[in-house]
């Protein structure tokens, strides 16, 4: 699987790959963030839900804090992102 993702480049930013067992679902953004949901293979394509998980969240979240610094290297502390988040995909068909 690691050297699937290292020899593909993600078109549009989303790269999907399906093992027997479960599908890996990746966005990776112009900044260099990698945003990944894995999901059994009945999730079908999850493209505008990634998507969403970054414009809306992510950056509405984290970005815009005053707090954030794009070049720390701290993992992202953000409860409000992990409020928001768990929300939305508690809301989508696929993970209930």
């Amino acid at each position: 699987l690691a050297q699937k993702m290292a020899s593909v480049k993600p078109k549009d930013g989303m790269l999907t790959i399906k093992t027997n067992v479960f599908t890996m679902h990746q966005f990776h953004t112009a900044s260099g963030m990698r945003f990944v949901l894995n999901t059994d293979n009945n999730a079908g394509d999850l493209r505008q839900n990634m998507y969403h998980i970054y414009a809306m969240i992510w950056v509405e979240c984290v970005v815009k804090s005053p707090l954030w610094s794009p070049a720390s290297t701290k993992p992202v502390d953000s409860p409000l992102f992990d409020r928001q988040l768990q929300t939305y995909l508690e809301g989508l068909s696929c993970f209930r």
